[in-house]
């Protein structure tokens, strides 16, 4: 077939504008034929357009392709890297935004990128270092304040004030231009409360399993419940969701401004968050104010530094009193744990423990890897150290990255872990979660980015979890759940008593076993459990309302 390649490619770029991929890679591989595959141009091109129609193994061929032609391609090595980090290929995307860097000293997204996927290995003050560079050379980008805000949680080096003065100039330097709502007063005295939770997480994410229970039990005499979702991700979940509530509103398309428009106009008296600076957060948005009263929940577990928003939904153990100071939201406590107890889940049996069998103790921990830092390794390693027949059961989603298990091992065996004592894997479906938990014997919660949900799970499955509390919100979760429920012994002070704790309960055997029978029942009789924290959400809602009026 004879073609004219400036009018092939022009119909292949309009196509990729029309987002019609399918159409635009048919286009691209014609004319990568007709130029027996030597045009660096053309093979980008045909890149973005497989990657676009999530082809990711045929975009990275044709990305390589070009390279491999003309090495020195900025965008191309960026575009490399971006595909390795969506395959879950942190060391192949480290070293290609290391050579965009060589390349492009200025790239501010390559070292916005390297600076993530650094964290996202556990290196935490190391990504700070290329997020902090990013943000020299573009002040203003709202994703690398982002990035930083988020990795600032899970340092132990930086303080509370720290992130509450860079989250304020975050607001005033991007939001400060942001004009708010006016509102008239709205009178609910005869009619449900209009209430909104915002969010990209309403799938199979854990703020997804979390949220459904709350969806579901909300007083329909009391709230109208509505839920703006920023992803177009559609899954099981979501559709519980979409279900459980009285308007469905999908809004990725939506600027910032249309979505705050859609919001006020739609009357919402109150709008909930539960994303916060994290994935597809809608910040911009939350800071036009399009509803009177909008709360932080869940997602986030700091300050945003954002004026428009009114409350932050917290309780005694996360946020101490003297430290409200650093938090430009109201924060409002719940009695118990601000988390409930009873994400949406179908629980398996709890099995024997299996050191019955192994006649050997599992600890374990169930955590992405950013929150498998140094300080975590350690500690762990110290146990593994002086547990001499311990085996330590990793699952994260890294786990099946032979890279990334070499590096975690040789981590742990620095700390005086021995190679035989690591067990590394990746997470499994949600189907099979909770079985997987049957594998262990004593959980461990890492730090100072501990866990949440996975906390909760693991009670569930009858396991002891270790905690250790630490300086800031997200490293307090875990001592928030267990005080909650009655467990507060799990909770250590210090690392050295950290250490302590697990080596004594990993000696007491009766302990394990007697935690295995009671904690499930713990959890469903405590204040977490939906019956009982569904009122305490509720009234939250009525009180940061009443106080608005």
């Amino acid at each position: 077939m004879v073609i004219n390649p400036q009018k092939h490619f022009e119909s292949a770029r309009q196509a990729l504008l029309d987002r019609r991929y399918s159409q635009a890679s048919i286009l691209l591989e014609e004319l990568k034929t007709a130029s027996q595959a030597k045009n660096p141009q053309i093979l980008t091109l045909l890149g973005l357009a497989y990657e676009f129609d999530n082809n990711l193994d045929q975009a990275l061929l044709n990305y390589e392709l070009s390279l491999k032609l003309l090495p020195e391609q900025k965008d191309t090595n960026e575009a490399v890297a971006r595909i390795y980090q969506l395959q879950k290929k942190p060391f192949l995307a480290i070293e290609a935004n290391k050579q965009e860097i060589k390349l492009n000293p200025n790239s501010f997204i390559a070292h916005n990128n390297l600076g993530s996927q650094l964290g996202q290995l556990g290196l935490i003050e190391e990504g700070l270092q290329e997020l902090e560079q990013a943000l020299r050379l573009n002040p203003n980008n709202n994703s690398v304040y982002e990035n930083i805000l988020f990795y600032h949680n899970c340092s132990s080096q930086i303080t509370l004030k720290d992130t509450y003065k860079l989250a304020c100039k975050y607001s005033d330097s991007l939001y400060k231009n942001h004009q708010h709502y006016k509102f008239q007063k709205q009178d609910f005295s005869n009619k449900p409360l209009e209430i909104a939770f915002i969010s990209a997480d309403f799938n199979r994410h854990p703020c997804g399993f979390f949220i459904v229970p709350i969806l579901e039990n909300l007083d329909r005499q009391k709230f109208k419940v509505s839920c703006y979702y920023n992803d177009k991700k559609n899954d099981d979940i979501t559709e519980l969701c979409r279900q459980a509530s009285d308007a469905w509103f999908d809004i990725a398309e939506l600027n910032d401004k249309e979505l705050a428009d859609k919001i006020y106009n739609n009357k919402v008296a109150i709008l909930i968050d539960i994303t916060g600076f994290t994935n597809k957060g809608r910040m911009g948005t939350l800071a036009y104010k399009p509803s009177p009263i909008i709360i932080s929940y869940l997602g986030y577990f700091a300050t945003t530094g954002i004026q428009s928003i009114d409350y932050h939904f917290a309780d005694s153990t996360v946020v101490l009193a003297e430290e409200e100071k650093f938090y430009s939201e109201k924060i409002y406590r719940f009695p118990h744990s601000y988390m409930h107890a009873s994400p949406y889940a179908q629980l398996a049996e709890i099995k024997a423990a299996p050191f019955l069998e192994n006649n050997y103790i599992t600890l374990g921990s169930f955590s992405t890897s950013r929150k498998l830092n140094s300080e975590t390794l350690k500690v762990w390693g110290e146990i593994l150290k002086q547990l001499k027949n311990a085996r330590l059961l990793i699952r994260t989603q890294l786990g099946n990255d032979s890279q990334y298990q070499s590096f975690l091992e040789n981590r742990l065996i620095e700390y005086g872990a021995q190679k035989e004592q690591i067990i590394i894997k990746a997470f499994v479906n949600r189907e099979n979660l909770f079985d997987a938990y049957n594998d262990l014997d004593i959980c461990l919660d890492p730090f100072p980015y501990g866990g949440g949900i996975t906390t909760i799970e693991a009670l569930a499955m009858g396991l002891p979890v270790i905690t250790l509390y630490c300086s800031k919100w997200m490293g307090r979760v875990g001592a928030s759940l267990l005080k909650s429920i009655g467990t507060g012994e799990l909770i250590a002070y210090s690392q050295e008593e950290y250490i302590n704790k697990v080596i004594s309960l990993a000696n007491d055997s009766e302990k394990i076993i007697s935690y295995r029978k009671s904690l499930r029942d713990n959890l469903e009789n405590s204040p977490l459990s939906m019956k009982n924290y569904i009122r305490d959400f509720e009234k939250a809602l009525e009180e940061t309302w009443i106080s608005y009026n």
